[in-house]
């Protein structure tokens, strides 16, 4: 025989509530786990018009836009510029706690998390050329792919330019699961 109890009540409620909230708490853990919301950081021109091209490029192929992550701009922000004050090119870091873009925004972010997938495109010219510098990473099919990988929900664009004029971009990529 099956009795219903107010104790069975009160657990199903209570489990419902934990998993509910439970939900909702993982949903904001993430933004907050990213440094906020996307209005938490102001983009440079430079920086903004990158994330134009790139979410048209998204649209072009009915995929959604990238979300402006404060945390991920920067990290991108602090490889361009370290590239420039390191003198050297290339997605290798001779930090050595920074030396991957995974390693990078590992060491941001505030726990870290069950599951993540990371890409970084860099873009150099000898004077600020987004629009060139974007169509650059375009005509590469390895760049393109980041850029339109349907896996990626977050980004961050860092610009840096020189005292002479020189341009960096680093654009970080990523999908982030902190689990359920």
């Amino acid at each position: 025989m099956f009795r219903h109890s107010h104790h069975s009540h009160v657990a199903v409620l209570c489990f419902t509530l934990l998993f509910v909230c439970g939900q909702a708490y993982a949903k904001t853990n993430i933004v907050e786990m990213l440094g906020g919301t996307p209005d938490k950081i102001t983009l440079t021109a430079e920086e903004q018009r990158y994330i134009e091209l790139t979410n048209a490029e998204r649209k072009e192929k009915n995929l959604p836009e990238l979300v402006v992550s404060p945390l991920l701009v920067k990290v991108a922000r602090e490889k361009s510029k370290e590239m420039h004050d390191l003198k050297y090119w290339g997605h290798e870091s001779p930090v050595k706690d920074k030396r991957t873009a995974m390693r990078r925004v590992l060491f941001h972010l505030p726990k870290p998390p069950f599951a993540m997938t990371v890409g970084e495109n860099l873009c150099f010219c000898p004077k600020v050329m987004v629009e060139e510098g974007h169509n650059a990473l375009m005509a590469s099919p390895t760049h393109k792919a980041n850029i339109v990988n349907p896996v990626y929900r977050y980004i961050g664009i860092g610009a840096f330019t020189a005292e002479d004029g020189r341009f960096w971009i680093t654009e970080i990529f990523l999908d982030i699961d902190y689990g359920k």
